[in-house]
């Protein structure tokens, strides 16, 4: 536990999943939290079944303690999702007046002109977003978690520690704003942008309907292995016997725009992979270095030795077990000797001035410090001469590096480690993604990084953990999901799923790493040194498994079933096809799903009853007509519904960018023009939207010479260092 976080007062006022999100972190980083109930009670304990734990750390007050807490607080929850009947006033500006330091967090619907007002309910998100068509060609699913609950938490546990930053260097509260539309973008985020010209690089996508590198073995078990990577590939066919010619630098990765072959010859291993036991072929996998892992259900994961090691799952007294924290927070003590960052003007960005190095590669460690430069930090990423793996892929790529600059250095030179020395003594945080090990034997490491700057934040993102049976283990955002059984809820009733859009624990895991930092800078801030940073792909997954307890038992509990078309888990929130499209229906409430009984004509039966058999005739009806029609009759009723609209994405962005919202991002970029992409995932009411950078991704080394004079090299020592290719 940190100084910075024993020391805070929450005030919890929010409903839905996301607000209990938000409430437990802080709960369990230990800051005293405080909840007050709806006065009519909270609906959620009986949506979620995990909300009772979700909830467990804080302390109930009544209406007439408000104001008392209100005048001690330091952060106040408000909003979350929404449930019929259930009253959910914005105001956190009437909270926010007259209490200069206050942070108030509200957890609002929507931002686009065209769907204010709109419910706060998942799978309605889903629909109105477009998000339900980035699986399928021809039809909709539901993605699994509550991604938009989900984001909007990790949106709201960000946007809140970075205003505790602001408030330490420039003394003022203020409303961080997190919208369900932030909350849901960042999941397709590298499929989600526009470019004025496209290029061969813009177009690249993975394609609808891919048949991933999931198989089924002999014994009845799945596995899903990764072949992506020059070498892997004539290694699988040694395991599996495949007597074939490969050539050279060949992947998995055959048919670029093809479905049935974007993941390699998807029949031809399944023929092979069907005569082993999954556990037999995953150890002759693992033996080769090809990342692999079992597809297991739900919770399965929880038993397992590295998940114990980790620490990944926490007891309550009462037996019941749960996901613990995801973050792993230390403070490296001693003696502090940087200065403290100066006092921020007003409006200014909270991250102005200090400068976070990013030694990392791909997207969960990159994502991290990104998200700080989108609030001001000066990111120097430290490329190798060839440049980040990750830049050969555009969509990949520039959700993970803009508003970066880059130095191009060849960190194997004896020369390199004086340039990173100088580098640490001028920066306030650092952070990798390498393995284990792997980072010690460059100087990488946060305990050879502290030599040069002992008050340093730094951030670790590994695959499975530091420590522990499996931390040096290669590990990839799709295996992750495989072990912690993340595939198998998408699959339902059906075989499991890889999400072809996004690269959801790459993200999620990279919010965890830009979260931990700014606790860190609030700590390195306020004067107390430097902070050891945590966080793992696995943590990432255990995050988004949030619904999910164990009851003393062993039972599992709060992960619905998807039905068998993927298209929700209940017959009353659910997708269904009309005569000219797809609409979302949420009728959450017993009172509501009567009323969509009513107009539906099914039986009189109790919401908790329904089955198939009400969704087989809910499905009949809305077939015979429109869409337009299915929306004017159930809205005039009072059942909330949604088109499921393709690309509507597009809408949401263009409206923000015509409002001017942060939701949306520009850039200039050479060849392709204006790019259009996601913005902020939070807003501050302190920092004018136009106080926020807004910078294309850097070329390998196109700030080498600018940061090396920075640090003190002059133009002559600076070519020699070219010239024997130390940078570049």
């Amino acid at each position: 536990m940190l100084s910075s976080t024993a020391s805070l007062i929450v005030l919890d006022l929010g409903v839905g999943l996301s607000a209990a999100l938000v409430a437990d972190h802080f709960a369990k980083i230990g800051a005293q939290l405080f909840r007050l109930e709806p006065e009519s009670g909270d609906p959620f304990y009986n949506v979620y079944p995990a909300y009772r734990l979700l909830r467990s750390g804080a302390t109930h007050l009544d209406a007439a303690q408000l104001e008392t807490m209100l005048a001690k607080a330091d952060i106040c929850i408000t909003g979350g999702e929404d449930y019929p009947g259930l009253e959910r006033p914005r105001y956190a500006e009437s909270l926010a007046a007259g209490r200069s330091r206050l942070i108030v967090l509200d957890l609002g619907s929507y931002e686009s002109a065209d769907s204010i007002g709109r419910p706060a309910v998942d799978i309605l998100a889903q629909a109105r977003t477009g998000v339900c068509f980035e699986q399928f060609s021809g039809r909709p699913i539901l993605f699994t978690p509550p991604i938009s609950m989900m984001g909007a938490a990790l949106a709201g546990i960000l946007g809140v520690w970075t205003a505790v930053l602001q408030r330490v260097r420039a003394g003022k509260g203020q409303i961080v704003s997190v919208s369900i539309e932030q909350g849901i973008a960042f999941w397709p985020l590298t499929d989600w942008v526009e470019v004025r010209r496209e290029t061969e690089r813009s177009r690249w996508i993975i394609p609808y309907d891919p048949r991933p590198t999931i198989f089924r073995c002999a014994d009845g078990g799945y596995l899903h292995f990764m072949t992506m990577s020059a070498g892997a590939l004539p290694k699988l066919y040694k395991v599996l016997r495949i007597e074939k010619e490969i050539p050279p630098g060949a992947t998995g990765k055959v048919g670029s725009d093809n479905p049935d072959t974007f993941f390699g010859e998807i029949d031809l291993y399944a023929i092979h992979i069907a005569q082993w036991k999954r556990d037999d072929l995953l150890e002759k996998l693992w033996e080769e270095g090809i990342p692999a892992e079992a597809v297991l259900e739900m919770g399965e994961s929880w038993d397992h030795e590295q998940t114990i090691h980790h620490g990944s799952i926490m007891t309550e007294a009462d037996g019941w077990q749960r996901v613990g924290e995801t973050i792993s927070l230390e403070s490296m003590g001693g003696e502090t000797v940087m200065a403290r960052p100066r006092a921020l003007a007003d409006g200014e960005a909270p991250l102005s001035g200090l400068r976070i190095v990013d030694y990392g590669a791909w997207a969960a460690g990159p994502y991290a410090s990104k998200l700080l430069a989108s609030w001001g930090a000066d990111v120097v990423k430290v490329e190798p001469i060839g440049g980040d793996p990750q830049r050969f892929n555009f969509k990949y790529w520039h959700p993970v590096a803009q508003n970066k600059r880059s130095i191009a250095i060849d960190l194997k030179k004896p020369e390199a480690r004086e340039i990173i020395a100088k580098l640490m003594r001028t920066s306030n945080g650092a952070h990798h993604n390498m393995r284990p090990g792997a980072v010690g034997r460059i100087g990488m490491d946060p305990a050879t990084l502290r030599e040069a700057n002992p008050d340093l934040v730094t951030l670790e993102t590994s695959a499975h953990g530091l420590t522990g049976p499996k931390a040096g283990n290669a590990g990839y955002d799709s295996i992750l999901q495989a072990v912690t059984g993340l595939q198998r809820r998408a699959g339902g009733e059906g075989p499991p799923i890889f999400y072809r859009s996004g690269a959801p624990l790459d993200f999620v895991t990279g919010t965890l790493g830009a979260i931990g930092m700014v606790i860190g800078l609030v700590d390195q801030a306020s004067g107390r040194g430097g902070v050891a940073v945590e966080t793992s792909l696995l943590d990432g997954a255990m995050f988004i498994s949030a619904e999910l307890i164990r009851s003393p038992d062993g039972t599992f509990e709060g992960i619905p079933k998807l039905d068998a078309g993927l298209t929700g888990t209940h017959p009353a929130e659910r997708m269904y096809e009309a005569a000219d499209g797809w609409i979302a229906i949420a009728a959450r409430s017993p009172g509501m799903a009567a009323i969509l009984a009513g107009i539906m004509g099914l039986a009189d039966k109790p919401r908790a009853a329904w089955d198939e058999a009400e969704a087989r005739a809910i499905a009949a009806a809305v077939a015979g007509n429109t869409v337009a029609h299915w929306l004017q009759t159930l809205g005039q009723a009072g059942v909330w519904a949604e088109p499921c609209l393709r690309r509507g994405w597009k809408r949401m962005i263009n409206a923000a960018a015509s409002q001017d919202l942060s939701l949306v991002g520009r850039y200039e970029s050479e060849d392709m023009g204006t790019v259009t992409c996601v913005g902020a995932l939070f807003d501050l009411s302190a920092v004018p939207n136009a106080e926020r950078p807004s910078r294309r991704p850097p070329e390998v080394g196109e700030h080498t010479r600018e940061i090396l004079n920075e640090l003190g090299y002059s133009d002559i020592e600076i070519d020699r260092l070219y010239a024997e290719a130390v940078v570049a």
